[in-house]
């Protein structure tokens, strides 16, 4: 999946945009208050349907009071177009889904999708599709729209905010990161974790027949029931990030806040070409990553150094 453009009218600051992106690797760069986070914003409801946490569920959908330019007078509605570009070999499955809500399949490899939505008062966002050259009732329009949302398919990294989860081992905080594995990887891990369980459940029987004898001497008698974590192991694999220099072997969260971040940015390229790479056939969708790196987080002089580097990386893995 590739994104080619987004046109707005009456969209926060970008009252009117024609933004077009580059095919690969693209930047986007200005002033405070330019609109940047607003791209950022765009992208991330039509690419999300939920935030991280349930009280965040409406941070990723359109809201007219919130989203309209409010410095216009008239209460205009709010108009976001989408311009996409699909690979029947990158994206089968979001292609053949498609196929199947308008009836036809595309005639070449690489499939045009539009989608624009139209956002009034009533706060109902109004969608409309065009998928080479077909254009869906309104219906197939929404399927494909939910669709996407539902694929989780933007992998938005903001270097000033924490993505990453806590443990405390050995009295020592440590920083964690999601492991991406395909579903034959998560199917091993879940047989790993059955087994895993049937060995709690006999340390618990142990444990509970030696603990049910010492309470039945009491006057009132009581039985016990110890019941493993379900599921042991599986699908949630959290993996810890140590780096090495001149034989030093250090946790990622004791280097320095640019290393760190450097590195987390990687991570995410790393994490989207997971499953990029072994999504299955039926299962495969491209995803977008977006950096939003302010301009004070990297030197100028590290700037076009890691920027050369992202570039590359991001050109080998194919997104």
């Amino acid at each position: 999946m590739r994104l080619l453009s987004i046109k707005t009218e009456n969209f926060r600051t970008l009252e009117h945009l024609d933004l077009t992106f580059s095919k690969d690797y693209c930047t986007i760069s200005g002033r405070n208050n330019a609109g940047k986070s607003s791209v950022i914003r765009l992208l991330s409801i039509l690419f999300r349907m939920h935030g991280p946490f349930p009280w965040t569920s409406d941070e990723y959908r359109f809201s007219f009071e919130d989203d309209r330019t409010q410095w216009a007078k008239e209460k205009l509605p709010i108009k976001v177009t989408f311009q996409i570009e699909l690979s029947r070999e990158a994206d089968s499955a979001l292609i053949s889904f498609i196929e199947k809500m308008v009836g036809l399949k595309a005639k070449n490899e690489v499939v045009a999708l539009d989608l624009r939505y139209t956002i009034s008062e009533d706060d109902i966002p109004k969608v409309a599709v065009t998928f080479d050259g077909n254009i869906p009732d309104e219906k197939s329009a929404k399927e494909i729209d939910k669709k996407i949302k539902d694929s989780n398919l933007l992998f938005l990294y903001n270097s000033t905010i924490r993505h990453d989860d806590i443990f405390y081992g050995s009295g020592r905080r440590r920083m964690f990161y999601d492991f991406i594995m395909s579903e034959h990887e998560k199917k091993q891990l879940e047989d790993a974790g059955k087994s895993v369980e049937r060995r709690l459940r006999q340390l618990a029987k142990q444990h509970k027949e030696g603990l049910n004898t010492m309470l039945g001497k009491l006057s009132e008698r009581f039985d016990v029931e110890f019941t493993p974590p379900d599921k042991f192991g599986t699908r949630h694999m959290p993996v810890g990030i140590n780096l090495k220099d001149k034989h030093v072997e250090v946790p990622l969260d004791d280097w320095g806040s640019g290393t760190q971040n450097r590195t987390q940015i990687m991570m995410v390229i790393l994490r989207a070409n997971r499953i990029r790479t072994t999504a299955l056939l039926d299962d495969k969708i491209t995803p977008i990553i977006v950096i939003e790196e302010p301009e004070s987080f990297l030197h100028p002089s590290a700037q076009s150094e890691f920027g050369r580097v992202l570039r590359a990386f991001s050109q080998e893995c194919g997104i």
